[in-house]
């Protein structure tokens, strides 16, 4: 399992993220309330689409734009 914010490595079933803090939130299926795992599409049991995309994971974190000061001489 990892992180569906950061990225971190989780021990199964954490329901919290041990580095950024953030919780995991466990997607079902809304026909037969399997769970799935994130940036799954689709039940693995009933090939429902899964409608809740919003918890997964960034497909690519950008880190955050450093603001350069003016060197004085």
């Amino acid at each position: 399992m990892i992180c569906q914010h950061c990225g971190n490595p989780l021990p199964e079933g954490a329901k919290f993220c041990s580095i950024c803090g953030q919780p995991q939130a466990q997607l079902t299926c809304s026909n037969c309330g399997t769970p799935l795992e994130p940036n799954t599409s689709f039940c693995s049991n009933y090939g429902t689409p899964v409608k809740n995309t919003s918890t997964t994971p960034e497909a690519v974190r950008t880190p955050p734009t450093q603001k350069n000061s003016p060197v004085y001489d």
